[in-house]
């Protein structure tokens, strides 16, 4: 039998070993659905739209949510991105315009890029919350043609406000409200 001190001393040192640290939790910037699907059912038809890997500056190379106190980066150490940045964007923005009726295709590592009538290009300058409480989407976007011409280029800067610092969560959905966004600024220019 174990005694009373013992116990305790067992309970003290259990209690000592346990983490106090959150389990990770992850996050995706677009309406949900299986990508891997969508894929398969575009690839059935024919794809009016590729969107391009985004390309992201070097500080959202990591899969962490970012946020900005002053000039420093603040990653979060327990909400991520499901995957990095440069897919998930392009991945969010062809999935919402599938939902919008525009047949497209967002890049997916392992894929070649099927055969398209225009592609997209995405340049990412944020994609972070901000100590002031705004969560802000901004670069630019080109539509080109599948040869490679530029048919239109459109800066963009998508600012949602009420975001705490610290609180990934409401940044995660800030940020996909933001893509949404830009993704209906790229169909409306589609429907010219």
């Amino acid at each position: 039998m174990i005694g009373k001190a013992s116990r305790l001393l067992i309970l003290l040192f259990v209690s000592g070993c346990a983490t106090t640290e959150p389990l990770p939790t992850f996050y995706t910037l677009g309406p949900g659905g299986d990508v891997h699907s969508t894929l398969k059912q575009s690839t059935a038809r024919s794809v009016r739209v590729y969107v391009n890997r985004a390309i992201v500056p070097p500080y959202l190379s990591r899969t962490n949510l970012a946020g900005f106190r002053n000039n420093q980066v603040e990653y979060s150490a327990s909400a991520f991105w499901a995957t990095s940045l440069d897919q998930a964007i392009a991945q969010a923005v062809a999935l919402n315009l599938n939902s919008d009726g525009i047949p497209a295709i967002g890049f997916q590592a392992m894929s070649g890029s099927p055969v398209h009538t225009y592609e997209i290009g995405i340049r990412i300058v944020q994609c972070a919350g901000y100590d002031s409480g705004e969560a802000v989407l901004s670069g630019v976007w080109e539509l080109r043609s599948a040869s490679g011409d530029v048919i239109s280029s459109q800066p963009f800067a998508i600012h949602r406000s009420g975001w705490q610092p610290g609180h990934y969560p409401s940044l995660a959905t800030l940020l996909a409200d933001e893509v949404t966004e830009l993704s209906k600024r790229i169909a409306s220019r589609l429907r010219r």
